[in-house]
């Protein structure tokens, strides 16, 4: 507004969001860099009997307005039950993105029926209003409202916030995915673009490895 009265300068709707974007950006690689609990390095690790755990991430094309969700399932021998990529189309910016690629996880946990799982993704502000008991009144309002209300699944969903690096996999597969184009839903395994850094993860689990997350843990009803 002090542009256009002092400088007769015009912002175009699209700059405004160009913009935004990016502040955000900004603010989730600040983060991402804050101090956070180590214990000698960040690495993907399954639970113990009888928990599953999702791994979900997104990639967002800004030009294609396209957006691609990517959820690996394992179980609690670090075995991949599931592969699940998803490409959604029309997405206007990337507000919507994680909140999209969040109650797509939750569908599928609960599609999938598990009894106990765990959710965990590098989406930290998707993560804390799964996990908020306030209303939530953002621009994505609609999807966290789906995604704490759909009726059916599991007796108990844990959400953790995890650094990037500890969700390899499906940061691999959501950004190829969006390159590909095209859904895909594997039982049992991973594409094989994938399958090293996946037995990588299964094998550090073995060797005794380590990581560090957030817990924020979620009781869904």
């Amino acid at each position: 507004r002090n542009k256009l009265i002092h400088e007769k300068n015009v912002i175009l709707p699209h700059d405004i969001i160009y913009k935004v974007e990016s502040y955000i950006r900004e603010v989730d690689e600040l983060q991402r860099k804050l101090p956070t609990r180590r214990v000698d390095s960040e690495r993907w690790r399954p639970l113990e009997f009888p928990f599953h755990k999702l791994n979900f991430d997104a990639a967002f094309n800004r030009y294609g307005k396209c957006s691609c969700t990517r959820i690996v399932v394992r179980n609690w021998e670090g075995r991949v039950v599931v592969s699940n990529i998803v490409i959604n189309n029309n997405i206007p910016n990337s507000f919507a993105v994680k909140a999209i690629a969040c109650l797509q996880v939750v569908n599928l946990e609960r599609d999938l029926g598990f009894q106990e799982v765990l959710i965990e993704g590098d989406a930290l502000s998707m993560i804390k209003k799964m996990q908020a008991c306030d209303i939530d009144d953002s621009l994505v309002r609609a999807y966290i409202y789906d995604g704490k209300h759909k009726p059916g699944g599991s007796n108990r969903c844990d959400f953790h916030h995890i650094q990037r690096n500890a969700n390899r996999v499906t940061d691999i597969l959501a950004k190829e995915g969006l390159k590909r184009g095209k859904s895909t839903y594997l039982v049992g395994f991973v594409p094989l673009f994938a399958k090293h850094t996946a037995e990588n993860d299964r094998c550090r689990r073995r060797s005794g490895d380590t990581e560090s997350h957030d817990d924020v843990p979620l009781r869904l009803p």
